[in-house]
């Protein structure tokens, strides 16, 4: 059984240099938030050593994938974050694929489409990382992320840990607060091209009423039993704007920006928060991380 899963080689050695000016614009779907300080680690080497000095140095960080969960203020702070974009090793071995935390989910699904595997068309469409799928457990209604992974090597507390999902539960992450995602291993298996295909196109139908422009997808988690958008668009929220971001006509738990300011975003979900708690007793739970919150 594996323990761990590093590639490449020690670089270069990590310091406050290694971190250029970004800005949340330029890293997030929401193209919102003000200026930040990033490093893209060449390897899981530079991200283990990136992760340690800014904890002996006493800094908060973020680590950012695609950035489609996941909103920074408005404000031009120092605020560190680790882009893990660079971190792309894919190995198969027998029924399994391992995929960096900075693989895309578009390149996973065609590598697998190119090598006959089938176990991950359910994720088309999600526009993340695969460190973030595995962070947050994401997937579709009815099949998750934890279905379908055999373990994921994470960064926790210093050590290289891997963790194996005790459970699946809808939207439910099986990794801790702090863990660091290197690589997810999933199960797959052989299968014709065009049952692949197939598979691929049944999941894009199921997404085609997701509402076009900048967003996070969605903003909250579907309270058992029941469905976000549901509650929003009953509480009366449909098209409901503040500033440059509204709640979509055509899937309520969506909020979409069309303005500059990631402020406008966390009012807006803070008054589809407290309306839906207010009326229906539902304390809804936010998918998009919101820093400085």
């Amino acid at each position: 059984m594996p323990l761990c899963f590093i590639c490449g080689k020690k670089e270069k050695t990590v310091n406050f240099s290694s971190f250029n000016y970004t800005y949340g614009r330029e890293i997030t779907t929401y193209k919102l938030g003000g200026r930040l300080r990033a490093f893209s680690p060449e390897n899981e080497y530079e991200l283990i050593e990136a992760v340690d000095f800014l904890k002996k140095t006493g800094n908060d960080f973020t680590v950012v994938g695609g950035g489609s969960k996941i909103l920074f203020p408005d404000e031009d702070t120092d605020r560190f974050i680790i882009k893990t974009d660079k971190l792309k090793g894919i190995f198969i071995k027998g029924n399994k694929v391992t995929l960096g935390a900075g693989v895309t989910v578009p390149e996973a699904i065609r590598f697998c489409l190119y090598n006959g595997l089938t176990g991950i068309e359910y994720l088309v469409k999600i526009p993340a990382f695969m460190g973030g799928v595995a962070a947050m457990n994401a997937g579709v209604s009815g099949k998750n992320f934890s279905d379908t992974v055999k373990y994921v090597t994470v960064l926790r507390n210093g050590v290289v840990t891997v963790v194996f999902p005790e459970k699946s539960c809808y939207r439910e992450p099986f990794i801790s607060d702090g863990d660091v995602v290197l690589s997810a291993t999933c199960i797959v298996e052989p299968a014709p091209e065009k049952k692949i295909k197939e598979n691929l196109l049944y999941y894009i139908n199921r997404r085609k009423n997701q509402p076009f422009g900048r967003s996070c997808g969605s903003v909250f988690i579907n309270p058992e039993g029941d469905f976000a958008g549901r509650l929003i668009e009953e509480a009366g929220l449909k098209g409901t704007r503040i500033g440059g971001a509204y709640v979509s006509d055509k899937h309520a738990n969506f909020i979409i920006a069309d303005g500059v300011k990631s402020d406008d975003v966390k009012k807006l979900i803070d008054v589809c928060y407290e309306t839906v708690s207010e009326r229906f007793g539902i304390k809804l739970k936010k998918e998009v991380k919101i820093i400085g919150d």
